[in-house]
């Protein structure tokens, strides 16, 4: 056989055994993940009298898959308790999107008339909703934290933790936004997981500032008007697939530990999803999120 064909069978076969040790890698991190659901045992109580919130926006159709998917996730594997409402905030809510969300244990809000009273120009650019619907977080007053999650995102671990002891320390520093950093070296911050402690003044010189700043891009936008706000959450909240490629070697030391993992570079319902997720090193984190999307809702713990 020439030197040639040799060469190139030796590649081959270094990359077969890497392909295979990483997939078994991946397959070990990814079983670590299971554990037991609690159970919530039908406990009732109305809307709104717990003191947290977690809430998703879905500005567009295409999202509503990937709520389902995070809402099952949360059941799944957050932590969080019982007396945390889950909103999911509908542009225009349909029959068949609502019982979707529903048996995935969202409880349904339309955001429209709140984003309306914020008295903007802006209110009628679709492009616009994301970032506003975020603002309109720290009006959220009823509640004494509220996280805020992208449809893209899915939860992986205990995400309780954020309530019972990031948002005291973040009341007692008097920040109001916990974000985590887009890159390790930057100080632009990614709003896909948001955990907001509501102010109304804090909301009302938000809106007033909103004057000053162009256009809609959610990221920019919110950085400039929360840098006095800041709360800077660890990585392990927002383990974004970019962290994956741009630092592999600290992406590894948070693996065993990523609390949300956010598909940034594309989403989850895209093609090839996992096919990517290998190539760009998330392949276990993308992996839960295909299983859990697997999972009938019929086999989720009942609603609180």
């Amino acid at each position: 056989m020439p030197f040639k064909h040799v060469h190139l069978a030796l590649v081959a076969s270094v990359m077969a055994i890497a392909a295979y040790l990483t997939s078994f890698q991946t397959e070990i991190l990814y079983a670590s993940r299971y554990h037991i659901p609690k159970q919530c045992h039908g406990v009732g109580r109305k809307q709104g009298s717990g003191r947290y919130a977690v809430l998703t926006l879905l500005s567009s159709p295409k999202q509503v898959d990937q709520a389902v998917v995070l809402g099952k996730s949360i059941t799944l594997y957050s932590r969080v308790e019982c007396r945390v409402d889950r909103i999911a905030l509908l542009i225009e809510p349909e029959p068949s999107t609502v019982h979707k969300l529903q048996n995935a244990k969202w409880s349904i809000r339309p955001f429209a008339k709140d984003i309306e009273a914020m008295q903007t120009n802006r209110t009628r650019q679709s492009s616009c909703l994301p970032m506003l619907t975020k603002l309109q977080l720290l009006n959220m007053t009823e509640y004494d934290a509220v996280l805020f999650l992208d449809s893209n995102t899915v939860v992986l671990g205990n995400i309780m933790v954020l309530f019972t002891y990031h948002a005291p320390m973040m009341r007692r520093l008097s920040a109001h936004v916990g974000w985590v950093r887009e890159q390790r070296l930057t100080l632009h911050y990614n709003p896909g997981v948001l955990l907001v402690i509501p102010d109304g003044f804090i909301f009302e010189r938000s809106v007033k500032a909103l004057a000053s700043q162009q256009g809609c891009n959610e990221g920019g936008v919110l950085n400039s008007l929360w840098r006095d706000e800041t709360f800077e959450l660890d990585q392990i909240y927002n383990a974004m697939t970019a962290m994956a490629v741009q630092n592999v070697s600290f992406f590894d030391t948070i693996r065993n530990d990523v609390r949300v993992f956010h598909s940034t570079f594309f989403k989850p319902t895209y093609l090839f999803f996992m096919v990517r997720c290998y190539w760009h090193g998330t392949y276990d984190l993308c992996r839960a999120w295909a299983e859990i999307e697997r999972m009938q809702t019929t086999k989720l713990p009942p609603s609180p």
